[in-house]
This record gives C-alpha cells, sequence and structure tokens, in this order.
C-alpha cells in the first residue's frame, strides 16, 4: 500500500529539472537594475518558474538601457526523481572570439550621438578598448523595445543573436532616435574579472549625457520546470 502512495505521488508530480543560466550583470551609483521576468521560456510549449535572478541590464541617465550580450544556456539537472543528472549546454560561445558584445538602448527620442572614441571597456589596471565594430537597430527590430509602449520593467538576458558588421574605421559617431547601438570590444587580453564600461561619448540633442561608470560582473538566474508531464 505504501509503494503504491509513493508510485502515486511520483505519478502525479513528474519529473522537476533544475537550471541555471548564466550572463554578466551591471552596476552603477546611480542606476536602476532591470531584472528578466519570473516565468523563463524554455521551449514553445513550456516556461520555467525564475528564483534568484540577477539584474539584465542597467537603466541611466533616464532613458539609456545597458546590457552585455553574453547570454549561456548554462546547465539543467533532472532533481526529482529522485538522483540528480547534470545536462550541460555543449553549444560554442557564438561571436567573434576574444570580444565582448554591448548593445545600448535609447528608449527616447533624440538624435542620440555616440562618439566611438569616448566609449570603452575599462580594465583594472587601466588599460582601455574602444569598439572595433557597430550596427544600429532600430526600433522595430530592436529586441529590447519591442512591443514596449514606454520602459521596459523587464528584460531577458541579451544573446550573441546580431553581430555589429561596421567598422568605426569608417564613421567618427553614430547618430539614431529611439533604437538599439550594438558595439563590439576587442577583449580577449583583458581580465573577466573588474572591468567597467565607460560611455563618456554620448549626447542627446547636443547635449553631453552624464553617465558614471559601469561595473560589470558575473550574473545569473536559476529556474526550475516541470517537464513531465
Amino acid at each position: 500500500m505504501r509503494g503504491t502512495s509513493v508510485a502515486l505521488a511520483l505519478a502525479l508530480c513528474g519529473c522537476i529539472a533544475l537550471g541555471r543560466e548564466s550572463y554578466t550583470t551591471l552596476t552603477s551609483p546611480n542606476g536602476a537594475p532591470v531584472s528578466p521576468a519570473d516565468e523563463v521560456p524554455i521551449s514553445r510549449e513550456h516556461s520555467g518558474h525564475g528564483f534568484a535572478q540577477s539584474p539584465t541590464a542597467l537603466r541611466d541617465a533616464g532613458d539609456v538601457l545597458v546590457s552585455v550580450c553574453d547570454w549561456d544556456p548554462g546547465f539543467w539537472m533532472i532533481v526529482f526523481p529522485p538522483i540528480p543528472l547534470p545536462l550541460f549546454s555543449n553549444e560554442d560561445t557564438p561571436g567573434l572570439p576574444g570580444t565582448t558584445l554591448v548593445r545600448v538602448t535609447f528608449e527616447a527620442q533624440g538624435p542620440w550621438q555616440a562618439r566611438f572614441s569616448d566609449l570603452a571597456l575599462v580594465a583594472p589596471d587601466g588599460t582601455r578598448r574602444t569598439p572595433i565594430r557597430y550596427r544600429v537597430v532600430l526600433p522595430e527590430k530592436a529586441e529590447s523595445l519591442a512591443g514596449q509602449s514606454g520602459p521596459v520593467r523587464e528584460l531577458e538576458p541579451c544573446s550573441r543573436s546580431v553581430e555589429p558588421h561596421k567598422t568605426v574605421k569608417r564613421a567618427t559617431a553614430a547618430v539614431l532616435g529611439p533604437g538599439e547601438l550594438l558595439l563590439t570590444f576587442e577583449t580577449g587580453d583583458l581580465p573577466k574579472d573588474g572591468r567597467t564600461l565607460h560611455l563618456d561619448g554620448l549626447t542627446r540633442s547636443d547635449v553631453p549625457v552624464s553617465m558614471p561608470a559601469i561595473a560589470l560582473s558575473g550574473g545569473s538566474r536559476w529556474y526550475w520546470y516541470r517537464f513531465f508531464p
């Protein structure tokens, strides 16, 4: 009888999986963090429940939203029943090796201007790297603006689904209204810990935008979901 009850309980509970995604999280003295939604997309038919979620973006200067596009699906493991079995992702890291992709979203009307020589990723020892490539994404195709009537409240981690191809050698600045500016930095020789992002080269209607240094650190999102039945 007891064995029947246990079997019935297992059948009702199904199989529970625990997962962890990783990505860069951002902080600054006056910035407002933006976190992902509690509902985690798993597939078209399934979604999970997030917890212990690091912010995925940082809003500063009112209308500037900054993300680092390095989302890694990480791993998930079966935790019930009854022995955890790790199932790791074997996907290669997308994008140009030895680079970091930063997404700067302008949520309001401009014109916004970005001077590439004053945008930099900086190592703890002061070594600076300015962008080598850029791409302007129009509002209707911008993932961080899609379907939004105002500033985003929740934002999924940014992945390297779109790569910049224009070289900054052919331009000194990019001008745009609402939209995204994708920046590729060459960072293969920089330590991963202790980096800061400096966006001193932004102006709006020819007025400098005050952006304090943004600290980058490792972040993650844990989630669970029932994958059977």
